[in-house]
């Protein structure tokens, strides 16, 4: 009895599209969010999730359903979920015990875990509950500040700050138009572990110049965010992930570098000048008056007559001062 061969199905068009999208590209696609929260997610963790997927919409995604997961113990199903929802970065709310209001903000590189941090939230003030005449435009882009020594002092600090201008700043932009900053996300470092974060309304008003008065108005959401555990990626897999690809690094010109204040020196190379036959102009203010010549023939004696006959330029330079 002879063995039936299967032969593979030809994947749909739709299915290769999909595909092909999360190929990887020499310039990639903005990285989208992920929210979603555990078995045990109270009310106001809810809150925060919420309004953080308004602020970075659209390159959010939430999702309703409760999982079951332990990020620092199995990461495998938000690995799976991530990628099945073609999200970097990943937002994970949760209340236990031992650890209320636990937040976990994270990213992923090539599919794997790149790194993440724990948090504790608390003061929390939604978007509903401050009351500001207007809210942040769908799509507009974020003005991230980060005040405080700590995030120069610590290396967790500094880690954590990448992470946070990484998941805040929505879209990668070369230019951004000065009316178009209608938001501003603010992240204060209290010590080594309680960060501030807060949400302005950017208003413009009048001023007698050409640049506007800009004034500060609080919208939401507000929250104080407590450093608990971290997963950091390792040395090897951060300089992999920061690695940029070689067809955007930009073409080294030869004789050309950049300073400090990121201003372009040249060097130029000149060749070899023979400065002995170079022809000057000889100035007239230069030469010497009849006086002066008259007292250096006193002091050699009978001057032209124990020199020797006068030469043609000499000849020239007299007439020259006598018809003066």
């Amino acid at each position: 009895m002879g063995t039936k061969r299967v032969t593979p199905k030809k994947p749909k068009a739709r299915v290769l599209r999909l595909l092909k999208a999360k190929e990887p590209k020499l310039v990639e696609d903005g990285k989208q969010a992920l929210f979603l929260k555990g078995t045990k997610c109270p009310q106001l963790l809810q809150t925060v999730l919420r309004d953080l997927t308004k602020l970075l919409k659209p390159n959010a995604k939430f999702l309703s359903r409760k999982n079951e997961i332990r990020p620092f113990e199995d990461v495998i199903s938000l690995e799976f979920l991530a990628d099945k929802n073609d999200c970097a970065l990943f937002c994970f709310g949760s209340h236990s015990k031992k650890r209320p209001q636990n937040l976990i903000i994270g990213r992923t590189y090539d599919k794997h875990l790149l790194d993440m941090v724990e948090f504790g939230v608390s003061s929390v003030e939604g978007l509903d509950a401050v009351k500001a005449t207007e809210k942040k435009r769908c799509g507009s882009k974020p003005c991230l500040i980060f005040a405080g020594d700590g995030w120069h002092q610590d290396a967790t600090l500094e880690r954590i700050q990448n992470l946070f201008m990484d998941f805040f700043r929505v879209d990668e932009v070369n230019k951004v138009a000065l009316a178009g900053i209608d938001a501003v996300t603010s992240f204060t470092a209290m010590g080594t572990d309680s960060i501030l974060v807060r949400n302005y309304h950017v208003k413009f008003k009048k001023s007698q110049g050409r640049v506007p008065n800009v004034l500060l108005e609080a919208m939401g959401p507000n929250f104080t965010l407590t450093v608990r555990r971290h997963q950091l990626a390792a040395p090897d897999l951060w300089r992999t992930a920061c690695k940029q690809p070689k067809g955007l690094r930009p073409k080294k010109v030869k004789n050309e570098s950049t300073n400090v204040l990121g201003e372009t020196v040249g060097r130029v190379h000149v060749g070899r000048q023979d400065l002995a036959s170079m022809r000057v102009k000889r100035v007239k203010a230069l030469r010497k008056g009849r006086g002066e010549r008259e007292e250096g023939e006193a002091e050699t004696g009978d001057g032209v007559a124990e020199g020797g006959a006068m030469d043609e330029s000499d000849e020239g330079e007299y007439s020259e001062d006598s018809e003066e």
